[in-house]
């Protein structure tokens, strides 16, 4: 409450919140679930792409407390993924605008992703907006904190063990993208069987880029601008 009313007398307007969050995935994410067997079989056989459940990329998930341009053009907000690898960004490339990629050497959020993620979605019309991140090593460098006051925006660093109830990406977005991207997943890999019974279903990064990002569309983002709201960040809304 004092941090909104501060910005109320800083900047004349309600806080405009901008949370980001890693959410990470996997190549065959479906390895966890349950197979279905004759009961008092002692060998069941199942014949899987076991590498792929070890093989990770991270979404990096963006809630709005509002609706930027892009927001209310396409109904949803950037998306970005993170692959392992160096040198190989020919190999993956976005076929939408509003989809970025990025690379790191070990697979993980490293600050200068961080910065560059940034510097993709921070407004562009002269708004400020409070970035809402959690305790992640990353998140809080000096080059963080640096790039956004050269800006003028605010950092605001959600306390370890919160993020369960107060980080609006887990609250209010995650369960949902991945189910999605599980179930896509599941009819892919059935779709698969039928036609090839004796091939094994797998995913490149292209297909995890693809699919990923066409589920991004298929949210409800305007359940994020809710969030805020529900989580005690925001007071106020548009939607």
């Amino acid at each position: 409450i004092r941090f909104r009313y501060l910005w109320q007398l800083l900047f004349g307007t309600e806080v405009k919140f901008l949370s980001g969050d890693q959410k990470p995935f996997y190549f065959n994410n479906n390895d966890a679930v349950k197979l279905l067997a004759v009961r008092g079989w002692n060998r069941i056989e199942c014949v899987e792409d076991h590498a792929a459940t070890r093989e990770r990329c991270s979404a990096m998930s963006l809630c709005l407390s509002y609706e930027d341009a892009l927001m209310k053009a396409e109904g949803y907000p950037l998306f970005e993924m993170l692959f392992k690898g160096m040198g190989t960004k020919g190999n993956v490339k976005s076929k939408a605008p509003h989809c970025a990629v990025q690379w790191a050497e070990r697979g993980s959020y490293r600050t200068e992703h961080v910065l560059d993620w940034l510097n993709l979605v921070l407004p562009r019309d002269g708004a400020k907006v409070c970035v809402l991140l959690d305790w992640y090593a990353c998140h809080k460098g000096a080059e963080v904190v640096k790039f956004l006051r050269d800006r003028g925006h605010h950092l605001l660093l959600l306390g370890g063990g919160a993020t369960p109830w107060v980080q609006v990406p887990d609250t209010h977005l995650h369960h949902e993208f991945s189910q999605l991207f599980k179930a896509d997943e599941r009819q892919a890999m059935l779709d698969f069987r039928m036609l090839r019974p004796h091939q094994l279903y797998t995913r490149k990064k292209q297909d995890v880029l693809d699919k990923a990002f066409e589920v991004w569309t298929r949210l409800d983002h305007s359940k994020s601008i809710k969030g805020h709201v529900e989580n005690g960040m925001a007071v106020t809304t548009s939607f």
